[in-house]
């Protein structure tokens, strides 16, 4: 089954302010494992990505790094991570595991292009 029929993509973006929290950068996600460190000194200075408890985090720089994460909780992140909202028949947590499976990184990895290098 294709991924784009059982997941949307995307979400509302808007200007950082601090009634904006909890804001999770890709820097406060762990790779592979997609454990989430504290963010709360975090203040980025452009648009920002809103999530919902349920949504996973998919880091689109750098994918090699295997940045996914699922939060518990709703908040804002980078503009670099793709929302990824489960549809019904899908699980969060089996979404997340599939995304950072190393099969499915090396295929995204390989379908990428440009400089892999920090900004």
């Amino acid at each position: 089954m294709q991924l784009r029929r059982v997941v949307s993509v995307g979400s509302r973006k808007s200007p950082f302010n601090d009634d904006l929290r909890p804001y999770v950068g890709l820097e406060h996600i762990t790779s592979w494992t997609g454990e989430i460190t504290d963010s709360n000194d975090a203040r980025p200075e452009s648009l920002v990505a809103h999530f919902e408890k349920g949504d996973v985090l998919f880091s689109k720089l750098r994918p090699y790094l295997a940045k996914v994460a699922a939060p518990g909780f709703r908040g804002v992140c980078s503009t670099e991570a793709l929302v990824i909202k489960p549809g019904h028949r899908v699980r969060t947590r089996f979404l997340r595991y599939s995304l950072s499976a190393p099969d499915f990184i090396n295929r995204v990895d390989a379908a990428t292009y440009g400089v892999k290098m920090p900004r």
